[in-house]
């Protein structure tokens, strides 16, 4: 058992200077953030997308900063990777048949670590779908996309990349404007989604409000794959006095109660815990439609936030 020194301490006159590990100082990054994932409070972090100057066989990562865990050893924590501009990441071709699926990555490259690199840095890195199907992804390094590539394909577009980010601390996607929907089939809402990460628990929170006339929000989620847990919710609609609580496991939904006294105008808000399987990230997202076919119009300020806790 080693008692490392505490960080930041400084000797009195006369003593001889106290030393610090590189691994000690990172240890500060691993309290801190324990979990790998990219600074969204810039949206843009590290996102990946065609290249700027014309789709080609490459795609673009943005600037951002990250947090990084190395594992190429025990106790080798957690590293900061800091990117001010823009990176051009070269892709294969199109495959002679079938489609690819590589992966990209933020890799380290710490050679007191991993004897196999002559560097001390980190760079963006493609892990190639060889015919095996989407790649695993290398120690030390942190999942940023999947690119897909099909025989016949002409280049890389923003619709053959899917994001795969997962952000630090407690992460949040909210609505600015409104949405409209008659449709009776709960369906996946494209700004209420967030990427979890695969092993991972998350406390989860949410707030939904809408109008509508005589229907009601038909609600649910869609959840990583296998993923278990549960969600319960409090529900009041069109200023009534009474309130409605609920729970249940993810894979059920709520069709929340009926406006009443003809208001139109209701709010949900609810909590729960979300267990990842292994495996890469994968959305967790509300998914909604309507109780009877009239227009339900979610409104500005509906929000959905998760915190990595495990």
């Amino acid at each position: 058992m080693t008692l490392h020194k505490p960080l930041f301490m400084q000797p009195a006159g006369g003593d001889p200077d106290l030393t610090y590990t590189a691994a000690e100082a990172r240890r500060l990054i691993s309290v801190v953030s324990p979990f790998d994932g990219c600074l969204l409070s810039n949206p843009g972090a590290y996102n990946v997308t065609q290249r700027g100057a014309g789709a080609n066989f490459s795609v673009d990562v943005a600037a951002g900063t990250a947090v990084v865990t190395g594992d190429d050893v025990a106790g080798q924590n957690s590293y900061v990777a800091w990117n001010d501009a823009t990176f051009n990441l070269v892709t294969p071709g199109a495959p002679g048949s079938g489609t690819r699926l590589h992966r990209v990555v933020l890799q380290l490259r710490d050679k007191l670590n991993n004897g196999a690199w002559t560097t001390y840095d980190f760079i963006p890195v493609l892990v190639q779908d060889t015919g095996a199907g989407f790649p695993a992804e290398p120690n030390s390094s942190f999942t940023l996309a999947q690119v897909s590539i099909a025989t016949g394909q002409a280049n890389v577009s923003n619709a053959n990349i899917t994001d795969m980010r997962v952000g630090l601390g407690e992460t949040r996607a909210w609505y600015t404007g409104t949405l409209s929907r008659t449709s009776t089939t709960r369906t996946t809402d494209p700004t209420l989604s967030l990427m979890l990460a695969g092993s991972a628990t998350y406390r989860v929170t949410y707030g939904l409000f809408w109008t509508g006339t005589t229907g009601h929000l038909l609600y649910g989620w869609d959840r990583p794959s296998g993923a278990s847990g549960h969600w319960g919710h409090f529900a009041n609609i069109g200023g009534a006095p009474g309130a409605n609580n609920y729970g249940y496991g993810w894979s059920e939904f709520e069709s929340a109660v009926t406006p009443s006294s003809g208001a139109n105008f209701g709010g949900v808000h609810g909590t729960g815990t979300v267990i990842t399987t292994a495996g890469s990230p994968q959305p967790w997202a509300v998914s909604w439609g309507s109780s009877d076919g009239t227009a339900i119009v979610l409104q500005a300020g509906s929000i959905i936030t998760a915190e990595r806790i495990g």
